[in-house]
């Protein structure tokens, strides 16, 4: 008699291994893909970019016109899904001042038939941050800005 793994431990062990991949790519490559642009001596700005990465999944409930049903998709699922997508955060400062930038975009989702119907579970989000703030004593930083995001479905 053979063994069988669940469905829901193939997908776990998928994840898993699939984070540890995405970890150990990101321990090697990021350290050179960041910039950090060096200021000239006498400016006193100090300046970082860096790119980066959200490792999602989605577990809970989801209800169309009455019916009820489980969601469960893992990284890998999300990943499948995925269109485009780019995350960039940046600051510069000088002294104990400093501004700061974040950007996100993604476009998830893609187009299905379905016998005669059309499936679209596109989703689109972009969020703006920017700011200012302050070293104050042991503090980082001390800021405040405006956030715009836009989700659309």
């Amino acid at each position: 008699m053979m063994y069988r793994k669940s469905s829901t431990t193939l997908k776990q062990t998928r994840y898993f291994i699939t984070m540890a991949i995405a970890a150990l790519i990101l321990a090697v490559f990021v350290p050179s893909v960041s910039a950090e642009e060096k200021p000239a001596a006498n400016s006193g700005w100090e300046f970082q970019v860096a790119p980066y990465m959200w490792f999602l999944s989605l577990d809970g409930d989801v209800t169309v016109k009455g019916q009820k049903s489980d969601l469960d998709l893992d990284f890998s699922d999300i990943w499948d899904e995925l269109n485009i997508a780019g995350m960039l955060t940046f600051d510069a400062r000088k002294g104990n001042w400093g501004i700061f930038g974040d950007v996100i975009g993604a476009n998830l989702g893609k187009s299905k038939k379905v016998g005669d119907a059309k499936i679209d579970p596109t989703i689109k989000l972009a969020m703006l941050t920017a700011g200012g703030g302050v070293s104050i004593g042991h503090l980082e930083a001390v800021g405040c800005g405006p956030r715009w995001a836009d989700g659309q479905r």
